[in-house]
C-alpha cells in the first residue's frame, strides 16, 4: 500500500494534502480566526523559504499551495495581485514578498531570533539575502535556461558561491557568527514543524 512508503506520516489525508494545490476554479479554503496561513508552492524556493523561518521559529501554521500556472481566481484578488508566491495571512492582514514575510514574522514571533540587534548588522545580512537572489537565478539559468548559457551560468554561480563562502569563514559556523541569522532563511533545508495542510 502506497502509505506504506510514508512510515512517518500517521495522517495519510494529510500527506494527499500536501501534493495538491488549488487552481483555477477552485473556492478559497475558509480560514478559522487567529490561524496563521501560508500561500505557498513545493518547488519554489522563495517560497521555501518563508517555510523555513516558520519551521525555525516554531511557529503554528497551515499551507495552502497554490498552482503558480493556473493560479485560482480568488489568490489574484483576495491574496496577492502579483499572483507570486509566498504571501501569509492571519485573518485580516496580508503580506507577500519573501524577504518581507520573513522580517515580519521574525518581528512578530521573537523565538528564535534571525536577525542581529545591531542594525548595521541588520543592513549587511539584508545585503547578502539580496545577493542570494543572483545565486538563485544563476542556479535556475543552468538548469532550465537555454544550452547555449549553461556554461557562463555556471561560472557565476560559482564566482557567486565563492563569494559567500568567503564571507561565511569570516564569520564562523554561520552567517550570524555563532548563531542562524536571516541568511538561514535563503537556503532549502527544510525541517517539519507545527504545520497543517489544506487541500480541496
Amino acid at each position: 500500500e502506497d502509505r506504506d512508503l510514508y512510515p512517518e506520516d500517521r495522517d495519510w489525508k494529510e500527506l494527499k494534502c500536501r501534493l495538491k494545490s488549488f487552481s483555477s476554479g477552485s473556492e478559497f479554503p475558509p480560514l478559522e480566526s487567529g490561524t496563521l496561513r501560508i500561500y505557498s508552492n513545493r518547488i519554489c524556493p522563495y517560497a521555501e523559504r518563508t517555510r523555513l523561518v516558520l519551521a525555525h521559529k516554531d511557529i503554528p501554521n497551515e499551507i495552502v499551495n497554490i498552482n503558480l500556472g493556473k493560479k485560482p481566481e480568488w489568490y489574484l484578488e483576495k491574496i496577492n495581485p502579483l499572483g507570486k508566491v509566498p504571501a501569509i495571512q492571519k485573518d485580516d492582514k496580508i503580506l507577500y514578498e519573501s524577504a518581507v514575510c520573513c522580517d515580519y514574522l521574525d518581528q512578530v514571533y521573537p523565538g528564535n531570533k534571525l536577525t542581529p540587534d545591531d542594525p548595521y548588522q541588520q543592513a549587511k545580512d539584508r545585503i547578502l539575502v539580496e545577493h542570494f537572489g543572483q545565486i538563485t537565478t544563476q542556479y535556475y539559468k543552468m538548469l532550465m535556461g537555454p544550452p547555449e548559457g549553461h556554461a557562463a551560468a555556471a561560472e557565476s554561480l560559482n564566482k557567486l558561491l565563492v563569494e559567500f563562502d568567503k564571507e561565511l569563514q569570516k564569520r564562523g559556523n554561520f552567517f550570524g557568527g555563532k548563531a542562524h541569522s536571516a541568511i538561514f532563511g535563503t537556503f532549502r533545508n527544510l525541517q517539519r514543524n507545527q504545520t497543517r495542510y489544506v487541500c480541496q
